[in-house]
């Protein structure tokens, strides 16, 4: 099922997502820990201001931080605040407007709708996730290919280890899979729309298609991280689940601290300088 729908709508539907399935592949603990205490970064208000702009959707949920000092400008973020609203500096606004407005001129060429929740089961397990952008029809290599925009601190060119380090190339094979749960019988892909926080404000694309090798791991993952979390679900009531999975952190048992290959050879460098 594909809807249109807010974030607040689609955060209360009680179902796996993404970002909730790589935490419990570290540990069940971990994952009920993070939704137990949402963290808040300054970092994800510019990213997510930045998305509105980027992908045309509403900004209604923002509202320009005024001056705390004086009686007006207090009430006037108080009001803000009550109403839910996010409260944002006129430095932040103006960046998430300078780079949304790049990003826009992208995502406008590709026919398609923004911000679509997707609920669907996978191995058993209720699953959901929300397309940043999901296109009307296949690319003229025949693809579908999902969007996804995201922002980086760093250089655009870093984002392939980005994309490891954070588990991104799961977050592609995950949506995928939802998609392909939800009928669709064509070839999918995906691509990561990866814009710089920094003048000029450009943006790199990488794509990952179905049979790449990055996704065939992906997916062997997400299929053994589906079947552990329904196995621990199984023939339980929903406080029984969340209790077992608070109580399920990490083994104890002693591991071997090992370098790789190239971290040895980083180690080996410190002790043996080339040319001495």
């Amino acid at each position: 099922m594909i809807l249109d729908m807010t974030d607040e709508e689609y955060f209360a539907v009680s179902a796996l997502d993404q970002t909730s399935l790589k935490l419990f592949e570290k540990s069940p603990a971990k994952m009920m820990a993070v939704l137990d205490n949402p963290v808040y970064k300054e970092s994800y208000t510019l990213g997510s201001l930045a998305h509105a702009y980027a992908l045309g959707t509403s900004k209604d949920g923002y509202q320009l931080k005024m001056n705390g000092r004086t009686k007006e400008g207090k009430e006037a973020n108080d009001r803000a605040i009550s109403s839910h609203k996010t409260l944002v500096s006129r430095e932040e606004l103006t960046l998430a407007e300078d780079m949304g407005t790049i990003a826009n001129r992208y995502f406008q060429k590709i026919p398609g709708k923004p911000e679509q929740a997707i609920f669907e089961t996978l191995n058993g397990v209720k699953c959901k996730g929300k397309f940043d952008w999901l296109p009307d029809a296949p690319d003229d290599d025949g693809v579908l290919r999902i969007r996804d925009y995201k922002t980086i601190g760093a250089d655009a060119t870093e984002f392939p280890y980005h994309a490891w380090k954070y588990g991104y190339h799961v977050q592609a094979a995950f949506y995928m899979l939802l998609l392909r749960a939800n009928g669709y019988k064509g070839f999918l892909g995906f691509e990561f729309v990866v814009q710089e926080k920094t003048a000029p404000y450009d943006f790199l694309v990488y794509r990952l298609d179905e049979g790449s090798p990055e996704i065939e791991l992906a997916n062997k993952r997400i299929n053994k991280a589906l079947d552990d979390y329904r196995a621990m679900c199984d023939d339980v009531d929903c406080y029984q689940r969340d209790v077992l999975m608070r109580l399920s952190g990490y083994s104890h048992a002693p591991r071997n601290l090992e370098f790789t290959d190239w971290q040895l050879g980083q180690e080996d460098e410190r002790v043996n300088p080339v040319g001495m």
